[in-house]
């Protein structure tokens, strides 16, 4: 009976431990894809859906995190969630876009022959980031997106334009998983069960 009380007081435990909290800060960089061509009047004012390059850079880390290389992926604001970045083992999902914070459009000044023209966008989002042995936590984040062409009328891109873009993120340490996991309702289930027999035998 005292070996079964072990057990029981075992998983209880087992039940309430926690993994390791989800915090610090980390930032991103990258360049945009399939920009728009000659004609446009903006290159990323106005964008909903984002095109990124899959290849991008953390950086600046504190906390969990490191530096080092990560993986981007495409995203629409106005369709959530969506995974925006992986890198170090850390998957960022992003449940809500908050807001568009800005947008400037298409801005022209004078450069030789012709204009450099450049626009902006900037939003905000929440969601949560996972990692193996870490419970999921809460992160904010923001998106910054900038877009250069030249132009010969100070209006449209004359021909190709770029994109690149900035990110960054910050982990609260807030849980994010209020659901329990099956796991872990299984064990608080087995513990409570052994709870019960043990005291049942001894009344």
């Amino acid at each position: 009976m005292k070996k079964f009380s072990v057990l029981a007081a075992g998983l209880l435990l087992a039940a309430s431990a926690q993994a390791a909290l989800i915090e610090g800060s980390l930032s991103f960089s990258g360049f945009l894809d399939d920009t728009p061509g000659a004609g446009s009047t903006s290159v990323v004012a106005g964008l909903t859906s984002i095109d990124v390059n899959p290849a991008a850079l953390a950086g600046s880390p504190t906390g969990v995190f490191a530096a080092g290389p990560a993986t981007a992926y495409d995203f629409s604001i106005a369709f959530t969630p969506f995974t925006v970045f992986e890198t170090g083992g850390f998957t960022f999902n992003v449940l809500a876009v908050d807001s568009v914070l800005g947008e400037t459009p298409l801005d022209c000044t004078a450069a030789g022959t012709g204009f450099l023209c450049d626009d902006t966008l900037v939003i905000d989002f929440t969601g949560l980031v996972s990692g193996a042995g870490y419970e999921t936590a809460v992160f904010n984040g923001s998106f910054s997106a900038q877009g250069v062409c030249a132009s010969n009328d100070g209006l449209t891109c004359a021909g190709p334009s770029s994109a690149s873009y900035s990110a960054s993120i910050v982990a609260t340490g807030e849980p994010g998983n209020l659901v329990p996991e099956p796991g872990t309702l299984l064990l608080g289930g087995l513990g409570l069960a052994g709870a019960a027999l043990v005291s049942r035998r001894k009344a």
